[in-house]
């Protein structure tokens, strides 16, 4: 039961007391700091250093165009159109307690389209032709 539960029940149920008091209390915004983020010159160190790993092309579309790490992992060429330069995010890959579900987007906003620079495009294009 929450902390709070208790006074739920002794208000709705018991009508102990006349209201559950902590609907009277206030808190103050929460205050998410900024997310570090790499400079220009660490991102670009940190690709060319990747260049040869096998996953650098992934390494690439997050640090380069902003995926996620459950949508990188999920994309697949059916939502990829690489004459438009985009790749849409359909199919996130999660790990859930231990186990790989492939899901939906949560929201309306998870479904989009990442797009592409010139380079990456031939990248993606020369790896699907290999």
């Amino acid at each position: 039961m929450p902390p709070f539960g208790f006074l739920n029940h002794a208000w709705m149920q018991r009508h102990v007391i006349l209201f559950n008091p902590v609907y009277a209390v206030e808190l103050e915004p929460e205050e998410t700091p900024e997310a570090a983020r790499w400079s220009a010159r660490q991102a670009a160190r940190f690709l060319a250093a990747s260049a040869a790993d096998p996953l650098s092309l992934l390494f690439r579309l997050v640090v380069l165009r902003g995926a996620r790490r459950g949508e990188a992992v999920g994309f697949r060429w059916s939502g990829a159109d690489l004459d438009e330069g985009y790749l849409t995010v359909a199919r996130p890959v999660l790990q859930i307690g231990g186990e790989v579900v492939e899901g939906k987007p949560q929201t309306k906003a998870g479904e989009r389209k990442i797009w592409l620079d010139a380079a990456t495009v031939a990248l993606l294009k020369a790896h699907r032709k290999a």
